[in-house]
């Protein structure tokens, strides 16, 4: 599974690529400018993302401007719906208008911050992603 972590914390972006390390690739970026333009790319040889974990509050570009252009280069792509990247929020956000803000852009899940291993693993597993 091809996955892009977008957070400004080292140590959760290294935590949550060692979950991945034996399931695919794993790529981070410290902020959302850098976040997407990995995405372009990825868009650009036709191997997206399949999942995308990011906070709300990134440097330079929020994660609700992310989670938008993702979709809106998904629909313009004509990436079939069952194919769209798997895009979970987690953050240390937990106010109804922020969360339901990210769902409306487009967000497949949301995990709390902190969260441990299984916690990750448990939700990316309720959302049907091919993690175990």
């Amino acid at each position: 599974m091809k996955t892009l972590v977008i957070d400004a914390e080292e140590a959760l972006k290294e935590s949550i690529c060692n979950i991945f390390a034996t399931k695919g690739a794993c790529d981070s970026a410290n902020d959302g400018n850098m976040g997407l333009e990995l995405i372009k790319q990825a868009f650009n040889l036709n191997s997206p993302y399949e999942l995308i974990i990011l906070d709300i509050v990134l440097p330079e570009v929020d994660g609700h401007t992310i989670i938008k252009k993702i979709r809106a280069w998904e629909l313009a792509g004509n990436v079939d719906p069952l194919m769209e990247a798997k895009i979970v929020v987690m953050s240390r956000r937990r106010d109804e208008p922020t969360i339901l803000q990210a769902f409306r852009n487009g967000a497949t899940g949301w995990i709390n911050k902190p969260a441990s291993a299984e916690d990750v693993m448990l939700k990316l597993n309720n959302l049907n992603c091919k993690c175990s």
